[in-house]
């Protein structure tokens, strides 16, 4: 880099292709900075002049100078708080400069230079962006030039930072940070007209119960923090996409949009009125608060925003009268799916706090000896008022719940240990993990799966994780890449439900170790033509890839001929065992054994 001095030009050598610098250091004038000026001449005469006029202006700059294309688009990664542009700089010219500036989303003000009269080329750089106009041989004007383009963009970056504050204050709560009422509206009125058939979406109002004393007895402050940290617990109880928006005092507002049931709906209610279960942390004293909520439902409760915010609105304080720290849907019929909804939920959640959930374990038979070759964990969960309640029912509700990853941990730490029980005892069988596309997806899924081997010492290669086809589809890359890490740790790897998706052909390019065709094919083995054939396929197709092919379902004697003929390699379903406790698979291996004349 070089100075600047009196009328001489001294210049570091640059690059080729970088741009060179050069510093202006004169006294600037008392309301400007020191200056970052880009200046595109391609003629270095030019360029000397333009450094001379800035210094003669009064203005301190270190100026960078892109005598081409190439430098000025590399110089372009820098910042500078002015570009002065030759208008004609083959091979473009300065209009074409200022759209490459301006298509960067580069704002900063652009002075164009040039040696001749051209009013429609200076009216094109103007309609372009540029802030200013000269004559080369009228440079004694490229001081306030300089100093009129600064102040005009200082004032647009002032309108900008104005009008960014004014909707900020329109759209945004200034306590919480939440949505105001108008912005809520405006998501709701959006959302409305794009929902499908089926689709339903939820509004809940919350209204903190005795804020108002709160506020009395505390003090404005007090209550200020509060309604933050209520802000906050709501933020994280929603899902991603929700909004939340505090409209007034202590009522706030959660949209839940895009669901297909009530129940899930229910779930998010239960949810939102349990983040206020912890104490709240007050001037260092701890705060118990308690909410009441009113949930509307499109389209049941009314197809626009004001019929859907009057419906929460009542519900919520019904919700209210009725004793308070609860939640209330508008339409009578839903508080009963919605009592069914979270009373399961307290059942499973109870059952993973107090660890009371079981794991049943059915067999999985080699069709060729008969003998029991592995069996598959299946989770129970035992409830005071229905009695023993099925995956097929808690899951879902395990997944709308946020309980999956914690419902997936103990069924596998139970599994394990029993695994190990077996072993010891002189049983080599496998354990199959039945697992959700959700515990699948979890980043500690991996992890998780690990430490239970650890603790239970357990090999890998006595372990197969199901899945479905379904998971493998929505995790797309990153199934593929985490079944290469269980097959590397040594894992067995299967595809349950095998054939219900279109895109099955899919998941055999995937490093398996077994498939499972799905029991809707077994079914209908006996009496449909179509079914036996694709369980036909599917077994060629297993085995020419090398893979061990299941059929689960396996009811009649009848299905497990047909299979046999087929080929299939193992079978599981009630003709052979129901799910069993793990007392009782360790009796059932050994009359296995017996059976079969082994051991």
């Amino acid at each position: 880099m070089g100075l600047f001095c009196g009328h001489g030009l001294k210049r570091a050598q640059a690059p080729p292709d970088r741009p060179a610098r050069v510093e202006v250091p004169v006294t600037s004038l008392p309301h400007l900075p020191h200056l970052r000026i880009l200046i595109l001449e391609d003629d270095e005469t030019d360029y000397a002049r333009l450094v001379e006029a800035l210094q003669v202006a009064g203005l301190a700059a270190t100026t960078t100078h892109a005598s081409d294309v190439t430098r000025f688009l590399v110089a372009l990664d820098e910042p500078y708080d002015l570009i002065i542009a030759d208008y004609s700089v083959p091979p473009f010219n300065a209009d074409e400069a200022i759209g490459i500036v301006r298509g960067r989303g580069i704002d900063t003000p652009i002075i164009v230079v040039t040696s001749s009269v051209d009013d429609e080329a200076a009216v094109r750089c103007i309609q372009a962006g540029a802030s200013d106009y000269l004559l080369k041989d009228r440079l004694a004007r490229l001081g306030s030039a300089v100093e009129r383009a600064l102040v005009e963009h200082g004032l647009r970056q002032d309108n900008v930072v104005m009008e960014a504050r004014l909707s900020y204050v329109l759209n945004y709560d200034e306590v919480t940070g939440l949505l105001k009422r108008a912005l809520l509206d405006d998501r709701l009125e959006r959302m409305l007209p794009i929902l499908g058939p089926g689709d339903r979406l939820a509004v809940h109002f919350l209204d903190i119960d005795a804020f108002k004393d709160v506020n009395d007895t505390r003090g404005q402050e007090a209550g200020d923090d509060i309604l933050r940290q209520v802000a906050r617990r709501l933020e994280t109880a929603v899902d991603i996409g929700d909004s939340v928006a505090r409209l007034s005092g202590g009522k706030f507002a959660v949209l839940q949009g895009k669901v297909a049931a009530v129940g899930d709906i229910a779930i998010m209610a239960d949810r939102l009125i349990r983040s206020f279960d912890a104490p709240f942390e007050v001037g260092g004293q701890q705060l118990f608060i308690t909410a009441s909520s009113g949930v509307a439902v499109f389209p049941e409760d009314g197809l626009d925003v004001m019929a859907l915010f009057s419906a929460a609105d009542m519900a919520m304080y019904e919700a209210k009268q009725a004793g308070r720290n609860r939640f209330q849907f508008s339409r009578p019929e839903f508080g009963e799916v919605a009592r069914d909804r979270v009373n399961l939920t307290s059942d499973l959640r109870r059952a993973l706090d107090e660890n009371t959930l079981t794991v049943a374990f059915q067999p999985i038979i080699s069709a060729r000896d008969g003998m029991v070759v592995a069996v598959e964990a299946l989770a129970r969960l035992a409830t005071p008022t229905r009695g023993a309640v099925g995956p097929a029912e808690f899951i879902p509700i395990a997944e709308s719940a946020g309980l999956i990853h914690e419902l997936g941990h103990q069924v596998h730490s139970i599994s394990f240990m029993w695994l190990r029980q077996w072993i010891d005892a002189g049983h080599d069988i496998a354990l199959n993990l039945n697992v959700s596309p959700h515990v699948f997806r979890h980043p500690g899924f991996e992890d998780q799966l690990g430490e239970s081997a650890r603790k239970y010492g357990v090999d890998p290669a006595h372990v197969t994780v199901e899945i479905t086809e379904s998971a493998i589809m929505e995790a797309a890359g990153d199934a593929l890449a985490l079944i290469h890490r269980l097959r590397a740790k040594g894992y067995g790897v299967a595809v349950d439900d095998f054939g219900t998706r279109f895109s099955m052909l899919a998941s055999l390019r995937l490093p398996l170790t077994s498939l499972k065709i799905d029991k809707t094919f077994i079914d209908d083995l006996e009496s449909d033509e179509r079914s036996r054939l694709i369980a036909k396929v599917t077994t060629d197709l297993g085995h020419g890839l090398g893979l061990i092919v299941v059929a689960e379902g396996v009811e009649t004697a009848a299905q497990r001929d047909i299979l046999l003929e087929l080929g299939v390699d193992e079978f599981q379903g009630y003709l052979y065992a129901r799910p069993m406790p793990g007392e009782a698979i360790r009796d059932f291996i050994a009359a296995n054994k017996r059976k079969t004349g082994v051991g």
